[in-house]
C-alpha cells in the first residue's frame, strides 16, 4: 500500500492518464485488423472468465454448507 509522496505521484499520474483518455485522446481512432483482433481476444477472455465462474458458483447445491470439496482425476 502506497503512503504520502508516493501515494500521491500514484494519484497524479492516474489523474493525468484519465484525463488524456476522456479529454484529449483522438476520437478518431482507426479500426484496425490489429484494434479489431486485440477487441475480440478481450471479449474472448472475458466470456471464458465469466463462464468459469458461472460454473464454479452453481458447484454447490442448494442448502449445502461447509467446505466444497472437488477432486479432480
Amino acid at each position: 500500500m502506497c503512503n504520502g509522496p508516493q501515494a500521491s505521484r500514484h494519484n497524479v499520474r492516474i489523474n493525468s492518464q484519465t484525463k488524456y483518455l476522456l479529454v484529449e485522446a483522438p476520437t478518431h481512432a482507426p479500426l484496425t485488423p490489429r484494434v479489431l483482433a486485440g477487441a475480440a481476444l478481450w471479449l474472448a477472455g472475458w466470456l471464458t472468465n465469466m463462464q468459469a465462474d458461472h460454473i464454479l458458483i452453481n458447484l454447490r447445491k442448494p442448502g449445502e454448507t461447509g467446505q466444497l470439496k472437488i477432486y479432480l482425476p
